[in-house]
């Protein structure tokens, strides 16, 4: 985004890094500019260069919507309106900044917009993309002058004149960015930061009015109750209060101002066509909960404390819960008899009059995002019944039980715990595909492919179509009829997506139906100012019974010289497709930290630095190592570009573009087009449709076919295909017997990163897990120096600084080897995430404190790495294999999450198994990838293993600090890189006293407040610095209804900061 004239410093939702750059290559004091927040939406950063090194400083709006910068809070520092006036008050002095503003750095020129982007058209004609220099500045102030324009000729009675000039200030600097912004998901943040600035005395006086209505309606409410009244035999009078004329305005309000929305986000909309030059702009409804996405976990079936018949125990279980009838609930106790398959539901201390539930009677588990202890019931015959727990984890240890009930009675042997996918992607060139496409669904062709007898249906398809020759209603239909005819059976669509000519859909066997869930679809544009939709990508998301997958289907930038312009996309397309994330809580990660598995692919429009005819007779040779040498696609991922830590199976076939239509030989590549005007283009045939795919460390994939079709001859790609199996995707489920006495703790011993950055910072660490209970914090690192380089820093952590012993949901070995951590390193001053890696705690069972080293990428790119030890101590336990009979395919059918608020397409209602799924990095033999970096340590020997895979403890391109080792040899730990001799030391913080809260949602979860945690942090209330200054007001603002609850939550708060500042 270029910034208008008037804010010459400002540059849109650019990335860190390339802040970072632009202030590098300035390299004078005082050089600054500012951009969008990466984290919170509405706000900023200022980002300053003060003796080569750069201070970002997070600007963000107050409760009136006025400006302040965050780390002067404290310090009593000014607020203001607008960028303009915060920007002009720091050029005036230093005011508590590292350094006055002095050097504004402006956006660069974007020149890649007015590059041709036609060598992969049709040749019937040629489509070229170009934009003239400063457009979308201009576009910008088009935008402006049109609004400002209708607020000249506005009514303005009963407004002030401060009121108008935030209206003026709006208009001018925050409509573009709604504008744009409403391209993607169709809010309106800077319109309603200056809504809410208005009618906040509004909001207060409100609820004293609801205080003081609340208080009369009790007396009366009383008094029509007492008995005297009741009994007089007196006619009760209808007594009418006029009382209309409040409610009435307050309505006409809330009209006013949701048809003030509607309109406004009509108007943007027209603009971001008319003005901005976008093409179909729709309004994206928001599809993630308002609560974080909470992934159910399988309790361990432990005896109640102090039991006299433990076996008793283990046979019955009892949970006290409530009845959910809105304003008022009234106890129940359940009670599994597990010998017997059923389940009992009576009120407290009458268990003679219990309603009886045979196994099968329970049909339907709900779970509940708005209320995490929330659980419906489907009761055959008699409906829904929704249920309060004392706990979470009461909850999940109910339903865990009842799947050990549904599977002691299902008749049918567990599965083999293992699904096969296929991808397949086609660029069909804008002409249609011929009838039969048999080759490609059956993985037949060049490379790597299935024969005969290996074609068995899959269970899951995924197809990704570019420049697509069918109808848009065709595309499932066609691709379902090919199914059909290959192997008789109707297949089941999950959702489809398109975005102008790219579709993408996915398909399972019908059996599989109920195991799905957590639907989501998205799209972004990354044509000309990512605007067209020419170029770009779509994804569908979703889990399979307890394995989050997601496919993105894309067309990048073509042209040969387009590199970067490829890069980019890439990054805008991870930026772009934010409804595909799993949870509130792990937004701060990319889409390749979201999913246990990401598969990414289409046409990727990647070439190879090599003249046409060396390409030929390479290929004709099948000499493809030598060929994939000068791929630019795997090129770039070892530089830490793009697609850091995606696989892809050894290539064994010839490039799959550019063929000459209708024929199919190494002898009918044309790498020669002449083009209107009398130019020549020149475009190599290349390697430009590719699968690739990311999982998570630990996880097991495996590859079993990748290649092309050489009989489908209509357009001038190759339809490529590749085919994988999952293993370990149902759920697993703790044995019945399992009576562990102690409880597992996770222990962090130190940490060291290396850190890409010339930021001058301290780095705190967040960890993210679906095994235990809210986001644990680390203290500010106590050490740090630079590194040789300059522009790396190196922070490290002991053990006093990390959090102390995380305990577990569940201390069962088997079940904590398929979970993983997500792992964040923050900045102090800013709050902003500078790097993320995802951690398995199957590397660290029952093992002594050993370094291991994971990479760290930050918004797809490389950005350093991580060396932590940390250790599992499960006390008395031995690591166990794992079986197909630790996994249920049974819960799959039967627990559903409600989602609440979420759009999805019309499905029944989808299942969602109570925890998350696992999997390994397995490629087939041969297909380990050479830059892939070495593994650590496992502790089954990998020369004890089948040769026919391989697992995967690490991911990305090779980083300076390992060596590389091959596929089978012993593997070495990596060495702990070596701290500075003489490190700058910092004052290190005072240690948190050793069952203190490391975050805003342990404090809540400590004191029995964990309900309001999501709205809380949802709302920017985060640090448990400053939660202290937390007012009655701001509680009742983000929903806490309750008198009651507003006062303890004051209480917990205070209580905190004085215990901490003793």
């Amino acid at each position: 985004m270029s910034a208008s004239g008037n804010m010459p410093w400002y540059h849109g939702p650019i990335p860190r890094l390339e802040c970072e750059r632009l202030l590098s290559e300035n390299g004078q004091d005082g050089a600054y500019l500012v951009r969008s927040s990466e984290t919170i939406k509405g706000a900023y950063v200022l980002s300053v260069m003060f003796q080569r090194k750069i201070v970002h400083y997070r600007i963000v709006p107050d409760e009136s919507s006025m400006l302040y910068l965050q780390a002067n809070r404290q310090s009593g520092v000014r607020s203001f309106s607008n960028l303009s006036d915060l920007v002009s008050h720091y050029q005036s002095g230093k005011h508590g900044l590292c350094s006055q503003l002095v050097n504004p750095i402006e956006p660069p020129r974007d020149d890649l917009d007015a590059d041709e982007d036609s060598d992969d058209e049709c040749d019937d004609g040629d489509v070229e993309e170009s934009v003239t220099e400063g457009s979308s500045s201009k576009n910008n102030s088009m935008v402006a002058t049109f609004l400002t324009h209708s607020l000249d000729s506005a009514p303005t009675e009963g407004t002030n004149q401060d009121f108008k000039d935030k209206v003026g200030d709006y208009l001018r600097f925050g409509a573009i960015k709604d504008v744009e912004e409403i391209q993607y998901d169709g809010s309106l943040v800077h319109l309603n930061l200056l809504l809410k600035g208005s009618y906040s005395e509004l909001q207060r006086q409100v609820r004293a009015v609801k205080s003081q209505t609340n208080l009369l309606q009790a007396v009366f409410d009383k008094a029509s109750g007492s008995k005297e009244l009741c009994d007089g035999g007196a006619a009760k009078k209808q007594v009418s209060f006029d009382s209309k004329s409040l409610p009435d305005k307050l309505r006409d309000l809330a009209g006013s101002i949701e048809s003030l929305e509607k309109t406004a986000a009509m108007v943007y909309r027209d603009l971001a066509v008319h003005v901005l030059g976008a093409r179909g702009v729709q309004s994206r409804t928001a599809s993630i909960s308002v609560a974080a996405r909470h992934v159910s976990r399988p309790p361990a079936l432990l005896p109640k404390e102090g039991a006299k018949d433990s076996k008793k125990v283990m046979d019955e279980y009892t949970f006290d819960v409530a009845v959910d009838g809105g304003l008022q609930t009234s106890k129940r106790v359940f009670k599994i008899i597990m010998a017997e398959s059923r389940l009992l539901i009576f009120k407290p201390a009458d268990e003679h009059s219990s309603q009886v539930y045979e196994h099968h009677q329970v049909k339907q588990l709900i779970k509940s995002r708005s209320k995490e202890r929330k659980l419906g019931i489907i009761f055959d015959g008699q409906g829904r019944r929704d249920y309060l727990f004392e706990t979470l984890s009461a909850r999940e240890r109910f339903c865990q039980i009842i799947q050990l009930v549904k599977k002691k009675n299902q008749r049918q042997d567990d599965g083999e715990n293992k699904v096969t996918l296929f991808i397949g992607t086609f660029n069909m060139g804008d002409s249609p595909p011929p009838p039969e496409l048999d080759s490609w669904f059956l993985s037949q062709g060049w490379g790597a492919t299935l024969s005969d007898s290996e074609n068995e249906p899959h269970d899951i398809y995924a197809i990704g179509i570019q420049e697509s020759g069918w109808n848009d209603k065709d595309v499932v239909v066609r691709v379902k009829n090919i199914l059909k005819r290959l192997h008789g059976m109707d297949f089941e669509k999950i959702a489809f997506k398109e975005l102008w000519f790219m579709k993408v859909v996915v398909l399972v066997k019908p059996e599989h139906r109920n195991r799905i869930s957590h639907v989501q679809t998205d799209s972004v544009k990354t044509g000309i100012g990512n605007t067209l939709g020419n170029k770009g990508a779509m994804g569908i998301s979703f889990t399979f019974d307890t394995t989050s997958l997601c496919f993105i289907n894309c067309h990048l930038t073509s042209g040969v010289e387009k590199l970067n312009r490829r890069n980019q996309n890439y990054h805008d397309i991870l930026r772009g497709l934010a409804n595909l994330k799993q949870g509130q809580q792990i937004r701060t990660f990319d889409l390749t930290h979201q999913f246990h598995h990401l598969f990414w692919f289409g046409d990727l429009n990647y070439r190879i630095d090599m003249t046409g005819p060396r390409i030929v007779e390479l290929a004709k040779s099948s000499e493809f190592v030598e060929l994939l040498l000068e791929d630019q696609l795997q090129k770039e991922q070892k530089s830490g570009r793009a697609f850091v830590g995606f696989h892809e199976h050894d290539i064994k076939f010839p490039p799959t573009y550019r063929f000459k239509k209708n024929t199919r030989t190494l002898d009918d590549y044309v790498w020669i087009k002449q083009k209107s005007g009398g130019r020549t283009r020149i475009n190599v045939p290349s390697y430009c449709d590719r699968v690739l795919w990311k999982s998570y460390p630990g996880t097991r994939i495996e590859c079993l076919a990748y290649g092309c079709t050489n009989n489908v001859m209509t357009s001038d790609h190759s339809p490529v295909f590749a085919v994988f199996s999952l293993s370990n995707v149902a759920t697993y489920i703790p044995a019945a017997t399992s009576t562990l006495a102690q409880k597992a703790e996770i222990k962090f011993d130190s940490c060291q990163c290396d850190i890409q950055t010339n930021s001058r910072t301290q780095f705190y660490l967040e960890f993210y897990s679906d095994c235990f209970e809210g986001v644990h914090r680390s203290l500010n690192n106590s050490l740090w120096s630079d590194s040789v380089s300059g522009n790396t820093v190196r922070p490290a952590w002991n053990a006093s600084e990390l959090p102390k012993a995380i305990s577990p949901v569940i201390s069962d070995s088997k079940y904590l080897e398929m979970q993983h951590i997500l792992v964040s390193v923050k900045s102090s001053t800013s709050d902003e995430s500078y790097a993320e890696c995802c951690l398995s705690l199957g590397n660290f069972i029952n093992t002594p404190p050993v370094p291991y080293v994971c990479p760290l990428t930050h918004q797809g790119q490389a950005v350093g790495n991580m060396e932590i030890k940390c250790h599992v101590d499960i006390p008395g336990m031995e690591k166990a294999n794992k079986t197909s009979a630790d996994y249920a395919d049974v819960v799959g059918d039967f627990i559903y999450t409600e989602l609440d608020s979420m759009s999805l397409p019309k499905l029944p209602p989808q299942p969602v198994s109570p925890i998350p799924g696992v999997a390994s990095h397995l490629p087939i033999n041969g297909s380990a990838n050479k830059s892939k970096p070495p593994v650590i340590q496992a502790r089954r020997s990998l020369e004890n293993r089948s040769t026919s895979f391989t697992e995967s403890y690490s991911e990305g391109p090779p980083l300076p600090m390992k060596t590389r080792n091959t596929v089978g040899s012993p593997v070495p730990v990596p060495r702990t890189p070596p701290l500075p001799t003489k490190p700058k030391l910092l004052a290190p913080p005072k240690p948190a006293p050793r069952n203190s809260p490391t975050s805003v949602q342990d404090l809540l979860t400590m004191n029995g407040m964990e309900d309001y945690s999501y709205s809380l942090v949802d709302n920017g209330y985060d640090d448990l610095r400053f939660i202290h200054e937390t007012t009655e007001e701001e509680l009742a603002d983000i929903g806490v209804d309750s008198q009651q609850d507003r006062e303890k939550l004051l209480r917990i708060f205070q209580d905190y900061h004085n215990t901490s500042h003793q």
